[in-house]
């Protein structure tokens, strides 16, 4: 069983702003396109950017982070 849960929260993760920052860096660079998308993995979460995002100007806003919460659901079913 898959569960999502979905918020309207703002994305409050520091990494968000460094990610922005490298995304920023990498397109004054030539080095990425000025719209595209970036995902991070970090232990059990991931940030997300938004589908065609300006990589020039990334805000929070541009952003989902997901959570892997398998473990804990399995554990709260058994």
């Amino acid at each position: 069983m898959n569960i999502f849960v979905l918020s309207s929260e703002e994305i409050r993760n520091p990494l968000a702003g460094e990610i922005a920052d490298l995304a920023l860096m990498l397109h004054e660079r030539g080095l990425m396109e000025r719209s595209g998308s970036i995902s991070m993995r970090y232990g059990r979460r991931m940030l997300i950017t938004s589908s065609g995002a300006d990589m020039s100007a990334l805000g929070s806003e541009h952003f989902v982070e997901v959570v892997d919460d398998r473990h804990r659901i399995a554990h709260r079913h058994s």
